[in-house]
C-alpha cells in the first residue's frame, strides 16, 4: 500500500475512504459501477473507532461484491502468484453480520465459498470482530472441494486468536481423509503451543521463541509459504506476524482435488485433534510463492484490523 500513500493517512476511516476511491477509479476504468455510498463500506470508522454496520439491504444482497470488493492484501504478486481464496470476516460481503451465517463468501472471482457448520458465527474475540469458533466437533467451516495445491509453490495466510492449546489444533486442513493428500497449518504443533505445518506426511514446528502459550489469547497472523523448484521436495516456511520463524524441506503436495477442505477442523477427527477454539479473522490461499517482503507487506496492511 505504500506506493499509493494510503497507509500513511492519519485515521482508519481516512484509509478506508481512500481505498474505496481507489477501487472506484479501477472499476470506472473498465466500465463497471464506480460509485458507492460511504455508508456502505465493509467496515466503518469514526476516526479510529469501529462502527459496526449490518448494511441491511445495502451491498450485501445476494452474491457479494465479487471483483468490486476492496481487498487489502496483495492480489497478484510480482512472481505471478494469484490470490485464489480470500475469506475475510472483517468484510461484510464475506461474512454476514447475522447470528448464524450459513456461508463465508470468497472475495475473489473464483467463488470458492465456504459452508459454515454448527454455531460458528461473527462475533468478538480479543476485542476484535471475527468468525468465532466455540470448539466442539459440530462447529467448523468447509471450503468447496478443489485443487488448491497443485504440486507447485503456494502461500497460506491467516489471522487467528487462540484461546486454548489443543492437540494439533487446526487453522485449516485440506485433504481427502486422515493421512490422504493433506496440507494443513496448525495453531500448535502437537501441544507445544507453537504453530506447525504438515504436507503429505512431512511436518515441522515453528522456532517462535517463548513458552508454549506464547500465542495464546492474542491476535497473531500465522502463515506458511512453500517454494518449489524441482524434485520431490520444496521448502516450507512458517511466518508469524510477518516474520519467518522456521523452514524445512517437505514433500510437494500432490495435484489432486481435495474434498475435505476444513477450516478449524482436522481430517483425523476428534480424538485426536479437537476443533478450533477461538477466532479466525481471515484465511487466504495463493497459487504461488510470496516473498518475505510481500508477507510483511500483507501483515502491515491488515494488522490494524486486529488492534495492532
Amino acid at each position: 500500500m505504500a506506493a499509493n500513500g494510503i497507509s500513511t493517512l492519519a485515521t482508519k476511516q481516512a484509509r478506508q475512504e481512500a481505498k474505496l476511491d481507489l477501487a472506484a477509479a479501477d472499476r470506472a476504468a473498465d466500465g463497471r459501477r464506480s460509485i458507492y455510498d460511504i455508508t456502505q463500506l465493509p467496515t466503518q470508522y469514526d476516526d479510529n473507532g469501529i462502527i459496526d454496520n449490518s448494511h441491511a439491504g445495502g451491498l450485501v444482497v445476494g452474491r457479494p461484491w465479487l471483483s468490486d470488493t476492496v481487498i487489502t492484501v496483495i492480489e497478484e504478486a510480482a512472481s505471478g502468484a494469484q490470490l485464489i481464496l480470500n475469506l475475510d470476516s472483517r468484510n461484510t460481503n464475506s461474512l454476514a453480520r447475522t447470528a448464524s451465517p450459513g456461508t463465508w463468501y470468497d472475495l475473489t472471482d473464483n467463488n470458492n465459498d465456504a459452508t459454515i457448520y454448527g454455531t460458528v458465527a461473527y462475533g468478538l474475540q480479543g476485542g476484535q470482530y471475527c468468525a468465532v469458533f466455540p470448539g466442539g466437533d459440530a462447529n467448523y467451516v468447509q471450503a468447496l472441494s478443489g485443487a488448491y495445491f497443485t504440486g507447485t509453490s503456494f502461500t497460506v495466510q491467516s489471522w487467528v486468536y487462540v484461546t486454548a492449546v489443543l492437540n494439533w489444533n487446526r487453522i485449516f486442513d485440506f485433504g481427502n481423509g486422515a493421512g490422504s493428500n493433506n496440507v494443513l497449518l496448525s495453531n500448535t504443533y502437537g501441544v507445544t503451543g507453537k504453530p506447525g505445518i504438515y504436507i503429505e506426511g512431512g511436518q515441522f514446528q515453528s522456532t517462535y521463541p517463548g513458552a508454549s502459550t506464547v500465542l495464546l489469547n492474542a491476535w497473531h497472523q500465522i502463515c506458511c509459504t512453500f517454494e518449489y523448484t524441482s524434485g520431490p521436495n520444496g521448502t516450507a516456511t512458517i511466518y508469524i506476524d510477518g516474520v519467518a520463524h522456521g523452514s524445512g524441506s517437505l514433500p510437494k503436495p500432490v495435484n489432486v482435488v481435495r474434498n475435505n477442505c476444513y477450516i478449524g477442523k482436522s481430517n483425523w477427527g476428534n480424538p485426536p485433534d479437537p476443533n478450533m477454539q477461538g477466532g479466525i479473522g481471515s484465511l487466504q490461499i495463493y497459487d504461488g510463492f510470496l516473498t518475505a517482503a510481500e508477507m510483511l507487506s500483507n501483515y502491515n496492511t491488515t494488522k490494524s484490523y486486529y488492534g495492532l
